[in-house]
């Protein structure tokens, strides 16, 4: 009877409904890792938000480690203003009444033409008089006097440029700089190239700079403006990371007004070849990226990526054109990816220390066949 009793109960237990919950979670739905987005205009990052039963307090949206909006109801939306040009990295997060969170995956938006190494943003001063994330840190405690701004007018080839008007220069040529803040990651190659003119001669010191005390400097170039031209490109190397540091032009050497334009930082270790095409409003590309370690000794890691899929074939050749060895032959759906070379042939033998080239053929099916190729050397 007992034994009825229990099976009856059993029973009834499994009858019982059990509600289940999928977890909450969140997913930027608008665009994908790597797209390419117009710049100066507003667009809409759309959010997929799976409330697992939750009632929802917020989606907040990042970029670039710092919050940029929150949307509080939906439709789970966030319309992002006059993005200026640059490199971005964002990532959503959905926030219950009850503090449980859930994060998105971290994809990268590039706004404009640039490499996925860009460090600075705005630096063509072409979305209107907007200055962000640029400032004046102008010293008025010792006396310096002054203002910049965007000029929408025809002067570098484009419309939009930077104008500093300098009415005191104060005591040194710190007192009057024009700012970003650009964190260095230590190791990593930087290279600096911008147009400038000025009034007359002008002597200008540009600095990369940690924004708090002791205000370590790890590299400092002085460039005389003499005219409308393209001035660098200067190369440094970061001595160590610094998430606080900023790239800053000293101009209070003398009252000379200055013009900026087309400013641009890149991060060498992030620098590609790449092809590109138009489709449905958004770039797409193949892009084939610096080596690293370059030179290496025994191995080092060829990073790529598509945008779709396509037959591919990653190749190294020497410096008179011979096929060294086949890397890959064969299909890759979109994405990122990496191959490694171990500095040896298709018969595994160890080749000579000197320069060689990597091809990247890739065949998509939809036009002609792409062909993308960098350096990198090998010392034994």
């Amino acid at each position: 009877m007992r034994s009825c009793i229990l099976i009856l109960s059993i029973l009834a237990l499994l009858m019982i409904p059990v509600r289940v919950h999928a977890e909450m979670s969140i997913a930027i739905v608008s665009h994908q890792d790597g797209d390419f987005v117009t710049p100066c205009v507003d667009f809409d990052v759309v959010f997929d938000v799976q409330t697992g039963g939750e009632t929802i307090k917020d989606v907040r949206l990042y970029s670039n480690g710092s919050l940029k909006g929150r949307v509080r109801t939906a439709p789970w939306q966030y319309t992002w203003r006059n993005m200026a040009g640059g490199v971005y990295r964002i990532q959503a997060q959905v926030t219950a009444t009850d503090e449980t969170e859930a994060w998105s995956d971290l994809i990268t938006l590039r706004a404009g033409s640039v490499s996925r190494g860009e460090k600075v943003y705005n630096g063509n001063f072409d979305c209107g008089t907007t200055l962000t994330p640029w400032n004046m840190n102008v010293n008025a405690t010792n006396g310096a006097v002054a203002t910049g701004e965007v000029i929408e007018e025809l002067y570098f080839d484009d419309v939009g440029y930077m104008f500093i008007e300098i009415t005191n220069r104060g005591s040194a040529d710190w007192h009057v700089q024009f700012q970003q803040p650009i964190p260095v990651d230590s190791g990593h190659v930087y290279n600096l190239t911008f147009l400038a003119d000025a009034d007359d001669k002008k002597l200008v010191r540009i600095t990369m700079q940690e924004n708090q005390d002791p205000w370590f400097v790890q590299w400092t170039q002085e460039v005389t403006i003499d005219g409308a031209d393209e001035y660098g490109p200067f190369e440094f190397i970061a001595e160590r990371t610094d998430p606080s540091n900023y790239i800053r032009f000293n101009l209070g050497e003398d009252v000379t007004p200055v013009y900026l334009d087309k400013i641009r930082l890149v991060d060498q270790s992030m620098t590609s070849v790449k092809s590109m095409e138009l489709r449905a409003g958004l770039v797409q590309e193949y892009e084939l990226s610096a080596a690293y370690p370059n030179p290496f000794n025994m191995n080092t890691a060829i990073p790529f990526s598509l945008s779709r899929t396509a037959e591919i074939k990653l190749s190294i050749y020497d410096m008179l054109g011979r096929l060294v060895k086949n890397l890959f032959t064969g299909e890759k759906g979109p994405g990122h990816f990496q191959l490694q070379w171990d500095g040896t042939d298709e018969a595994h033998h160890v080749v000579p220390s000197g320069l060689y080239f990597y091809q990247l053929s890739i065949n998509d099916g939809r036009r002609s066949p792409v062909q993308l190729m960098r350096k990198v050397v090998l010392m034994k």
